[in-house]
């Protein structure tokens, strides 16, 4: 278990006045303490080797642009408050990925580049309204399936990449304008 910060925008469309639709970006950089097998032969230059010493992972980064599409239910609204439940899919791009491990050799930030899978989401929120258009925002969203790309970087025990899945809770605390 790890606490990871991020940063997101998104914007809200009201279908009517329970029912509403969501999206957005996102960045997170997801780290997990883990011990896993360092593959260096897969490593790019010049970090690469093909000594094949042991080396153990002691965390793994992940650099994640998510882009979110939610749907809404506001299923208690009142002159201030107003609570809601979310549901919806984020496909996740990666960036790059930071690895730590037992041989500072071979330590770094290695590029990826590519779609690393998507996550389904669940969550609940409430808005209290500070002023005409302002509201503060806080809701919690829990990843139900994270599905992940393999990380040709890890090497799994049949001598593949390994898949470090993982699921995750977010809160996420900002302010809605309304335009």
């Amino acid at each position: 278990t790890t606490f990871n910060i991020g940063i997101a925008s998104a914007f809200q469309y009201n279908i009517n006045s329970r029912f509403f639709v969501n999206g957005g970006v996102g960045y997170i950089s997801r780290t997990l303490e883990t011990a896993n097998f360092l593959n260096q032969a897969a490593l790019p230059p010049p970090k690469q080797s093909f000594t094949q010493e042991l080396v153990t992972t002691h965390s793994v980064s992940y650099r994640v642009l998510s882009f979110p599409v939610n749907f809404g239910y506001h299923f208690l609204k009142k002159e201030k408050f107003n609570s809601f439940v979310t549901t919806g899919l984020a496909p996740n791009y990666l960036l790059n990925t930071e690895y730590k491990s037992n041989f500072s050799r071979y330590d770094g930030t290695y590029p990826k580049n590519y779609w690393q899978g998507y996550s389904i989401n669940l969550g609940m929120g409430t808005d209290y309204k500070l002023g005409k258009k302002l509201s503060a925002t806080a809701a919690l969203n829990y990843a139900i399936v994270n599905q992940v790309k393999e990380d040709e970087y890890l090497l799994n025990p049949n001598g593949s990449g390994l898949t470090l899945g993982h699921k995750f809770l977010g809160l996420n605390l900002g302010a809605k304008f309304a335009l």
